[in-house]
């Protein structure tokens, strides 16, 4: 059988509505974490922060969801 591959197109907040609000948090404009997999939020100067993942993969946080990811964690 052929294996296809579908694209998808919606906003980062049209995604989100589908998941489970608890488990995940968007921390800036291009970017979404599951707190799940949050291991450690590192304050940077100018109010951002970055979140490391289980992995290692890092991720910026701007201010702008900085509090709603305080809230969530």
């Amino acid at each position: 059988l052929p294996i296809y591959d579908y694209l998808l197109r919606a906003t980062l907040t049209e995604f989100l509505d589908q998941l489970d609000p608890a488990r995940f948090v968007r921390v800036h404009r291009s970017h979404a974490v599951n707190l799940d997999r949050v291991v450690e939020i590192e304050p940077l100067d100018g109010g951002d922060a970055r979140v490391t993942l289980q992995g290692g993969s890092v991720v910026p946080v701007s201010r702008r969801y900085r509090d709603a990811l305080g809230r969530q964690a």
